[in-house]
């Protein structure tokens, strides 16, 4: 049995990094090789592409990667709550908003890979993927306004809590269109501009290139240049540039060189910034992301490595979306002021958080509860899904 998967996870490897499938002819024992011609340009006729180079190792590294900016983005948050040294403004310098172009840009390639490969479901995949962590990411966010003394004054902000239509816009997932981000759990603001992506994905994906490079360059200017602008959906226009380069990767994964040179370009942008990416060090942590991006094809790790990587993967999301919310929860209940004790806290934490709601929870209620007792769509997620 352990053989026969081995050759099933070869086959697939043999799929992904070559395009080539081995398909079996009718009677025993023959088989042949189909050369798949498979990544069709977006906007042109000839079918839906199916992607290929990115395996198993690939998703793993990509998956590490995003625990790593999640971890930028905490810890840029982290002078919120502790003294200013010259440790924590290290820390601060990698710029949480560069994290977070660089989740959009692994984020597109993922969804567009996700899309082109298996379109049939895919909505129901990014509720099942978002939503089971995301509900109760807001309702602790909004929780935390009736256990604490707002407002709440910390050493470098003071925190003022929204009102209830701001926490609805926020279940509904309208920040930025239509109300601001919950105070109290200010990187919420991204998951809208993730969702937005995720509804047009068909249409980019019928959009022909030039169009799709267009709206790029467009987006570029408006983060290179920012209005002061947080609702109808602005935002998302400035940082879409990033998410539509790993999303073009995905679409045609011959043609690197074209998102390779307009990732390039955003690199510099990110370093240009003067509003959005003004650390120091935002470039490095854009360019780690960029790097992981377009290496991944070519890296290999063993299973055991893998697996830990995609673990780490897994708790990318809750750790994004806890992170502040637990920061104050420990900093105003058990009045945590040790910076080591405040980050294992909210590690940890996260940890039991992605056991019970993203793994049980999800088991028991979202999955049942999406597919109202259907079978043929309950297998387990991949890694880019």
């Amino acid at each position: 049995m352990e053989a026969s998967e081995e050759k099933k996870e070869l086959a697939r490897e043999l799929v992904s990094s070559t395009g080539v499938r081995l398909t079996p002819e009718p009677g025993p024992g023959k088989r042949d090789i189909e050369m798949e011609r498979n990544l069709v340009l977006p906007g042109k006729a000839g079918g839906e592409t199916k992607p290929s180079k990115y395996s198993s190792s690939s998703w793993a590294l990509l998956g590490f990667m995003r625990w790593i900016l999640a971890c930028v983005v905490l810890m840029g948050h982290l002078e919120w709550f502790v003294p200013e040294s010259n440790f924590t403004r290290t820390l601060w310098a990698f710029g949480g908003k560069a994290a977070v172009v660089g989740f959009f840009l692994i984020s597109g390639l993922s969804v567009g890979y996700s899309y082109i490969e298996r379109p049939q479901g895919f909505y129901t995949r990014r509720l099942l993927r978002i939503y089971p962590l995301y509900l109760p990411a807001v309702l602790f966010s909004q929780f935390l306004v009736y256990i604490t003394h707002p407002p709440l004054v910390f050493p470098h902000v003071t925190l003022i809590p929204g009102g209830i239509k701001t926490a609805l816009a926020n279940l509904a997932m309208l920040q930025n269109f239509v109300a601001y981000p919950i105070p109290y759990n200010s990187p919420l603001w991204s998951i809208s501009c993730e969702v937005f992506c995720y509804l047009l994905a068909p249409l980019f994906l019928r959009l022909p290139r030039r169009v799709l490079i267009g709206i790029i360059l467009v987006s570029m200017l408006l983060f290179l240049f920012p209005a002061n602008v947080l609702l109808y959906g602005y935002v998302v226009l400035v940082y879409l540039w990033a998410w539509l380069i790993g999303f073009l990767l995905a679409c045609d994964m011959r043609r690197v060189m074209g998102p390779m040179l307009l990732g390039i370009i955003g690199g510099v942008l990110v370093f240009l910034s003067k509003k959005i990416t003004a650390e120091p060090l935002s470039v490095v942590t854009y360019a780690a992301a960029f790097g992981a991006v377009f290496a991944a094809p070519y890296l290999k790790f063993p299973q055991l490595l893998k697996n830990f990587m995609n673990w780490l993967g897994n708790l990318s999301y809750p750790l994004y979306l806890f992170q502040l919310p637990l920061c104050i929860f420990f900093y105003c209940i058990p009045h945590i002021r040790n910076i080591t004790v405040l980050i294992s806290s909210v590690i940890l934490s996260t940890i039991v958080i992605y056991y019970v709601f993203d793994g049980w929870l999800k088991k028991v209620v979202w999955i049942p509860l999406i597919h109202a007792g259907s079978k043929g769509n309950t297998r387990r997620e991949r890694p880019f899904e």
